[in-house]
């Protein structure tokens, strides 16, 4: 009995110390590359074994950086993973058309690459005054990426040829809603025909259809070539009843019918009026 408790002490001598040397191993690996974490309060970072394993991942100029793991050392949690990918919008809860001198230029640079396409959809129209939330949005936009360049860069293809950087354009002023750039690229928005979704172009309201159709309208149904279009005419009218107040057609068909008769004050037929 003695020889079998001996036997079996022996094998755990044997076996447990490279499973612990193998976790501590993982341990001391994950906290190099997170040193922050809650598990690594505890290990002591003052022993000096394999250094020169991780000498290559080091800067000689600047020691403070992060050392870049080996694919087979990477420990990292998914949750980790989530707080590395979540990029804020530092500009959401500005309010204010002052620009705030705290983000950092390139932050600033990102921001406006970002949303200028938002900003050219939605800002270069009448904006309605209750939408509080994009009259925010515009605001900031104007007042931290005015004056900045922030548009992609093309590459030099040669780079030998000496030129001069004109320093007076580093100070020039936001000219958005003047210059021929802004010009071309509002001509390039949606315009609000018929067939403008407004689930994918949100300034296609029926408003804006109506606005966009009016002078063919008025030209087509006032008066209309045919006494056929009248009801056409009418339905449009229907629709957009802000311009319904120059709707003629219904006076022109009656006088023609009538051998000039006419409702006094009335723009519709006699029959209407009943």
């Amino acid at each position: 009995m003695k020889l079998v408790i001996i036997f079996l002490i022996s094998i755990i001598i044997l076996f447990i110390p490279p499973i612990v040397l193998m976790e501590k191993n993982i341990l001391e690996i994950a906290c190099k590359r997170y040193p922050y974490m809650h598990m690594c309060s505890v290990v002591n970072f003052k022993s000096q074994k394999d250094e020169d394993s991780f000498s290559n991942f080091y800067d000689k100029n600047n020691i403070d950086k992060k050392i870049i793991p080996k694919k087979d050392e990477v420990l990292i949690t998914s949750r980790e993973i989530d707080e590395e990918k979540e990029t804020k919008n530092p500009f959401t809860d500005e309010t204010s058309s002052t620009k705030d001198s705290s983000h950092p230029i390139d932050e600033i640079i990102e921001y406006c690459r970002r949303y200028t396409l938002n900003f050219a959809t939605n800002c270069t129209k009448k904006i309605d005054e209750s939408n509080t939330e994009l009259l925010n949005f515009c605001n900031s936009f104007i007042s931290h990426c005015e004056g900045v360049d922030y548009g992609e860069k093309e590459s030099d293809k040669h780079p030998h040829r000496n030129t001069k950087v004109d320093g007076d354009k580093a100070i020039n002023e936001f000219k958005h809603f003047t210059d021929d750039m802004h010009k071309k690229g509002k001509k390039k928005l949606r315009p609000c025909t018929i067939d403008c979704d407004v689930r994918i172009f949100k300034h296609c309201t029926t408003e804006c259809k109506c606005d966009y159709e009016y002078p063919s309208v008025q030209k087509f149904c006032n008066p209309p070539p045919m006494p056929l279009f009248l009801e056409t005419c009418r339905l449009w009218y229907y629709r957009c009843p802000k311009f319904a107040q120059y709707h003629y057609s219904s006076q022109f068909i009656y006088s023609k019918a009538s051998k000039g008769k006419v409702l006094p004050g009335s723009t519709h037929l006699a029959s209407e009026s009943s």
